[in-house]
């Protein structure tokens, strides 16, 4: 075999040509998916961004100082642990201190029982000795009767633990109890199991039995009571108020029996005064119920994101309120209705009208905020508990919210468009912890590729057909040109 003749011959210059290429090419990918991992150089090309995390987590992540270990509890193979899995190595590339796990129950029921697992598709959170537990039911959820989409809460309930288990200091959020308000462990599981994921302990107060307000106290909420407040329990909480104490006040419209004038003077104390009524919206309301509202979302801290977000808050069965502004206060609108609203107050008719010089007419108003500054003046033992507890916030400052119903806090309306991110931005305002206001869920998106008949066909005949076609001629036209040679 002539050696010269075969690397002159023309056919192997070709086929030498390709495998240079070739190999120039794969080389070059890898030089640049090296170059892509060494500097973490990443793009999400899917339409909901799906496996992008928000600015909210990158922070929490990059400022982590300890290490964050997560055990997944999983059966194999499930889709809820893909998503869980393609979650956990976004956290994991964003930071070195996270490492996980993924377990199977029934594989290693030791460990499970150690960790006091009880359902698959949980997580337990660990740094240090400390843990956090997600529950299936916190990962993910379904629509609800008022137009809920289906959610992958994953990030959600995963950074607000780790988010826990790093706060230095604990919130407290007491209940109010003693009046039939809702129960904490019957109506509100779902707030309470939020409350708690966002890293706040909450906990239940009867004034009446208790006689004080816990020091420890960051927030008092009153949840539709159906009875009316002691004079002794509105001076208590007056001056929780007055001392920079925070309160949101849910008051559902009384059609009958107690009319709450305690509460009702205790509020108008603060520049919100609640009418004795039932408000109906003809025009902004869920579907054909023009007692289940969807009020105007005015601007604020607390709404900010869900008007960005484009979304709405379903409320049922609210009264309306008045604001009084003051100079030493600052009253703002949260929710109102429409111009066509009106406020119900004839509650024997069997039709319900606007009823002119008696019947509030629209817009209403049915969520406002209060802020006011503490007075400068302090009692010598309230300087001396702030300089032990080395406080240096100058500008503490009462805080009240209230809405004119309760209704949207039960398990069944909370999920309900945007009314858990009204609550839980809400909480979040009233303690001074707004960074936290920015994680929700992602809505899950079931995309459908729908052709019609002609489309269909196209379709055929592009790929089936005429693809082929022209890499048969292509290279018939090549072998051609090569033989020719």
């Amino acid at each position: 075999m002539n050696i010269k003749k075969l690397f002159t011959n023309q056919r192997f210059q070709y086929g030498g040509n390709a495998v240079v290429l070739v190999i120039a090419v794969v080389g070059i990918i890898i030089l640049l998916n090296l170059f892509m991992a060494r500097f973490n150089l990443r793009y999400d090309f899917t339409a909901d961004q799906r496996f992008s995390l928000s600015p909210q987590t990158k922070e929490v992540l990059k400022n982590l100082d300890a290490d964050v270990e997560i055990l997944a509890f999983f059966q194999a193979g499930s889709y809820l642990e893909q998503q869980v899995k393609d979650l956990l190595k976004e956290y994991k590339t964003y930071s070195k201190y996270v490492d996980y796990q993924f377990i199977d129950p029934d594989k290693e029921p030791s460990l499970a029982k150690k960790y006091e697992i009880e359902m698959y598709n949980t997580l337990v959170v660990l740094k240090g000795d400390r843990s956090q537990k997600i529950k299936p039911y916190e990962l993910y959820s379904y629509g609800s009767m008022y137009g809920g989409s289906t959610e992958f809460k994953g990030e959600q309930a995963l950074t607000r633990a780790i988010m826990a288990l790093t706060r230095k200091n604990t919130e407290k959020i007491y209940f109010l109890t003693g009046h039939e308000e809702l129960s904490l462990d019957k109506d509100l599981q779902l707030l309470k199991s939020d409350l708690v994921g966002e890293g706040f302990e909450v906990d239940s107060l009867n004034l009446v039995e208790k006689g004080s307000i816990p020091e420890d106290a960051s927030l008092l909420i009153m949840a539709g009571p159906k009875r009316d407040l002691e004079t002794e329990e509105v001076k208590l909480i007056n001056n929780y108020l007055a001392s920079g104490g925070h309160l949101m006040a849910y008051v559902d419209p009384v059609t009958q029996g107690n009319k709450l004038i305690n509460i009702k003077k205790l509020l108008a104390d603060w520049g919100i005064e609640l009418h004795d009524d039932l408000v109906i919206d003809p025009k902004r309301h869920y579907f054909f119920d023009a007692l289940t509202l969807i009020p105007k979302i005015i601007s604020h801290s607390i709404t900010s994101e869900i008007l960005e977000n484009k979304m709405v808050v379903v409320i049922p069965y609210a009264r309306s309120m008045d604001v009084k502004r003051s100079k030493d206060r600052k009253v703002t609108n949260l929710l109102v209705t429409s111009n066509e609203a009106w406020g119900e107050t004839d509650f024997t008719s069997s039709k319900a009208q606007f009823d002119e010089g008696i019947d509030q007419k629209g817009p209403l108003t049915i969520g406002a905020v209060v802020t006011a500054p503490v007075s400068e003046e302090t009692t010598a033992e309230d300087t001396e508990k702030e300089a032990k507890d080395n406080v240096t916030d100058q500008k503490k400052e009462t805080r009240l919210v209230v809405f004119g119903t309760s209704s949207f806090l039960v398990d069944q309306t909370l999920t309900a468009q945007g009314n858990r991110d009204l609550v839980l931005n809400s909480v979040q305002w009233m303690v001074g912890q707004k960074e936290q206001l920015t994680i929700r869920p992602r809505t899950i998106e079931y995309r459908e590729l729908v052709l019609d008949n002609k489309a269909s066909k196209h379709l055929f005949y592009v790929t089936v057909v005429i693809i082929p076609l022209l890499v048969l001629s292509l290279g018939f036209g090549i072998w051609l040109r090569r033989r020719s040679l």
